[in-house]
């Protein structure tokens, strides 16, 4: 910790802001710190921010009478009071707008869950009404286990790059192993995904955790540098059971 006469910053993925409460009277025009929580304890504010602080969120979606989920990771980078009702907001008006451009008709966003994987009680579950604007029937769409691959690029040697497979295909874009559609829609959606996303209160990165996670334990990983369409793919775990 570093303390100094007015102040000490103590940065671990909370960072706590201390505040002198005598020297604070002494100084009253002196500027606070965005907060998003304050505690008195021993003659000194404590404000805390969540800044690095990780999220889980849970995109839903119903495709060809089959449950298909995408999960994503986001780290608070910018702003305070961040709760998982902001990060939703901030990826329902920057990310799902740009998402449903690739996909078909056939597919259905209908909920997303997000948790502060630090603080599990931070935690919410937003219905949502959004559906691929490629206009598509059952048989002009291909299987769920066949995706659009998106690879989550590092930055640092060591770590895993990231994934995201995106169902919701039209048979037409699709000739062999190769996908022949627009490469504009997936390209606006990569552009999208490597920036931060931006709530009411604050901004987030998109993330990549070190496995294994820990539910009320806050993930160590990296933030995503940018995104990169690779072409086709397949999900096994969205293969039908036979």
């Amino acid at each position: 910790m570093q303390y100094k006469q007015r102040y000490g910053i103590l940065e671990l993925t909370t960072a706590l802001f201390l505040f002198d409460c005598c020297a604070a009277q002494r100084c009253p025009a002196e500027p606070q710190p965005a907060r998003s929580a304050r505690i008195v304890r021993r003659g000194y504010i404590i404000y805390l921010m969540t800044i690095g602080h990780v999220y889980q969120l849970i995109d839903r979606q119903g495709y060809l009478g089959q449950e298909v989920l995408n999960v994503y990771w986001y780290q608070a980078v910018l702003g305070a009071d961040h709760t998982s009702a902001d990060v939703i907001e901030a990826f329902t008006n920057d990310i799902l707008p740009k998402l449903v451009d690739c996909q078909t008709s056939q597919i259905a966003h209908f909920q997303v869950d997000c948790v502060n994987y630090a603080n599990p009680e931070d935690y919410t579950v937003g219905a949502l009404s959004y559906s691929g604007t490629k206009s598509a029937t059952v048989s002009t769409s291909m299987p769920s286990y066949i995706a659009l691959a998106f690879r989550l690029n590092r930055d640092i040697p060591g770590h895993r790059s990231g994934q995201k497979r995106i169902a919701g295909i039209l048979d037409t874009e699709v000739d062999g192993n190769d996908y022949t559609g627009s490469l504009t829609p997936l390209q606006l959606f990569a552009v999208a995904l490597g920036n931060t996303i931006e709530g009411s209160y604050g901004e987030y990165a998109l993330f990549v955790p070190k496995r294994p996670v820990t539910l009320g334990t806050n993930p160590t990983g990296y933030i995503c540098s940018s995104v990169t369409f690779q072409g086709l793919t397949s999900q096994v775990s969205r293969r039908p059971v036979t």
